[in-house]
Protein backbone atom coordinates (compact mmCIF):
# COMPACT_ATOMS: atom_id res chain seq x y z
CA UNK A 1 0.00 0.00 0.00
CA UNK A 2 2.72 2.81 1.12
CA UNK A 3 4.31 1.57 -2.26
CA UNK A 4 1.71 2.68 -4.83
CA UNK A 5 2.47 4.81 -7.30
CA UNK A 6 -1.10 5.93 -7.15
CA UNK A 7 -4.76 4.70 -6.90
CA UNK A 8 -6.21 2.11 -9.13
CA UNK A 9 -8.85 2.49 -11.19
CA UNK A 10 -12.23 3.20 -10.30
CA UNK A 11 -14.30 -0.14 -10.00
CA UNK A 12 -11.00 -2.62 -10.60
CA UNK A 13 -10.08 -5.64 -8.38
CA UNK A 14 -7.10 -3.68 -7.48
CA UNK A 15 -9.16 -0.93 -6.28
CA UNK A 16 -11.02 -3.21 -4.33
CA UNK A 17 -8.70 -5.20 -2.53
CA UNK A 18 -6.66 -2.01 -1.78
CA UNK A 19 -9.73 -0.64 0.25
CA UNK A 20 -10.46 -3.65 1.87
CA UNK A 21 -6.44 -3.08 3.19
CA UNK A 22 -7.16 0.20 3.83
CA UNK A 23 -9.89 -0.74 6.15
CA UNK A 24 -8.12 -3.74 7.69
CA UNK A 25 -5.48 -1.19 8.95
CA UNK A 26 -7.70 1.36 10.20
CA UNK A 27 -9.59 -1.94 11.91
CA UNK A 28 -6.09 -3.05 13.72
CA UNK A 29 -4.83 0.60 14.24
CA UNK A 30 -8.19 0.79 16.50
CA UNK A 31 -7.71 -2.32 17.86
CA UNK A 32 -4.21 -1.21 19.20
CA UNK A 33 -5.18 2.34 20.66
CA UNK A 34 -7.88 0.41 22.63
CA UNK A 35 -5.88 -2.40 23.69
CA UNK A 36 -3.04 0.80 24.97
CA UNK A 37 -5.45 2.66 26.54
CA UNK A 38 -7.10 -0.57 28.81
CA UNK A 39 -3.63 -1.76 29.59
CA UNK A 40 -3.15 2.29 30.67
CA UNK A 41 -6.26 2.42 32.62
CA UNK A 42 -5.42 -0.99 34.23
CA UNK A 43 -1.82 0.08 35.33
CA UNK A 44 -3.07 3.43 36.54
CA UNK A 45 -5.60 2.13 38.44
CA UNK A 46 -3.24 -0.43 40.42
CA UNK A 47 -6.52 -2.94 40.87
CA UNK A 48 -5.12 -6.22 41.14
CA UNK A 49 -8.46 -7.65 39.27
CA UNK A 50 -9.74 -8.01 35.99
CA UNK A 51 -7.54 -9.53 33.00
CA UNK A 52 -4.72 -6.75 31.49
CA UNK A 53 -4.36 -9.47 28.66
CA UNK A 54 -8.38 -9.93 27.92
CA UNK A 55 -7.66 -6.50 25.26
CA UNK A 56 -4.18 -7.76 23.85
CA UNK A 57 -5.59 -10.93 23.50
CA UNK A 58 -8.17 -9.69 21.65
CA UNK A 59 -6.03 -7.53 19.56
CA UNK A 60 -3.77 -10.25 18.51
CA UNK A 61 -7.00 -12.00 17.82
CA UNK A 62 -7.91 -9.53 15.16
CA UNK A 63 -4.14 -9.07 13.79
CA UNK A 64 -3.93 -12.67 13.10
CA UNK A 65 -6.99 -14.11 13.27
CA UNK A 66 -5.75 -17.69 11.25
CA UNK A 67 -3.32 -18.41 13.85
CA UNK A 68 -6.58 -20.27 15.81
CA UNK A 69 -7.08 -22.54 12.91
CA UNK A 70 -3.56 -23.38 12.56
CA UNK A 71 -3.52 -24.47 16.02
CA UNK A 72 -6.32 -26.72 15.95
CA UNK A 73 -5.11 -28.28 12.29
CA UNK A 74 -1.73 -28.91 14.32
CA UNK A 75 -3.54 -30.26 17.65
CA UNK A 76 -5.22 -32.96 14.76
CA UNK A 77 -1.78 -33.64 13.06
CA UNK A 78 0.07 -34.17 16.07
CA UNK A 79 -2.53 -36.42 17.70
CA UNK A 80 -2.65 -38.45 14.17
CA UNK A 81 0.64 -38.90 14.17
CA UNK A 82 0.81 -40.17 17.64
CA UNK A 83 -2.02 -42.18 17.25
CA UNK A 84 -0.14 -44.12 14.37
CA UNK A 85 3.08 -44.39 16.47
CA UNK A 86 0.78 -46.21 19.51
CA UNK A 87 -0.48 -48.46 16.56
CA UNK A 88 3.19 -49.62 15.59
CA UNK A 89 2.61 -51.62 18.84
CA UNK A 90 5.50 -51.10 22.00
CA UNK A 91 9.05 -49.78 21.72
CA UNK A 92 12.34 -52.11 21.19
CA UNK A 93 15.18 -50.86 22.37
CA UNK A 94 18.32 -53.21 20.66
CA UNK A 95 22.10 -52.11 21.79
CA UNK A 96 24.21 -50.68 18.82
CA UNK A 97 27.18 -52.46 18.10
CA UNK A 98 28.43 -51.00 15.53
CA UNK A 99 31.70 -51.48 15.77
CA UNK A 100 33.42 -54.71 16.13
CA UNK A 101 35.36 -55.63 19.01
CA UNK A 102 38.74 -55.54 17.02
CA UNK A 103 38.28 -52.75 15.17
CA UNK A 104 37.93 -50.93 18.86
CA UNK A 105 40.61 -52.30 20.40
CA UNK A 106 42.63 -51.66 17.60
CA UNK A 107 42.23 -48.28 17.69
CA UNK A 108 42.41 -48.09 21.18
CA UNK A 109 45.59 -49.50 21.17
CA UNK A 110 46.68 -47.06 18.18
CA UNK A 111 45.53 -43.46 20.25
CA UNK A 112 47.60 -45.26 23.18
CA UNK A 113 50.30 -45.58 20.95
CA UNK A 114 50.61 -41.95 19.23
CA UNK A 115 49.84 -40.65 22.83
CA UNK A 116 52.59 -42.61 23.62
CA UNK A 117 54.76 -40.98 21.38
CA UNK A 118 53.69 -37.24 22.07
CA UNK A 119 55.06 -37.61 25.29
CA UNK A 120 58.12 -39.53 24.55
CA UNK A 121 58.90 -36.28 22.00
CA UNK A 122 57.65 -33.33 25.29
CA UNK A 123 59.89 -35.39 27.48
CA UNK A 124 62.99 -35.22 24.47
CA UNK A 125 62.04 -31.84 24.04
CA UNK A 126 61.30 -32.17 20.30
CA UNK A 127 57.79 -30.41 20.74
CA UNK A 128 56.60 -28.11 23.42
CA UNK A 129 53.47 -28.10 25.11
CA UNK A 130 51.02 -25.40 24.13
Amino acid sequence: MRTMKGYPAYGSAAESICLALLRREDQLRSIELRTMIEAAKFGASGSKSGDPGKYFKMFLQQLYPYVEGLKEKEKTEQAQVLRKFVEQGPLSVKPLDTLPSERISNRTRMGAERVAKLEEAMRLGLIRRG
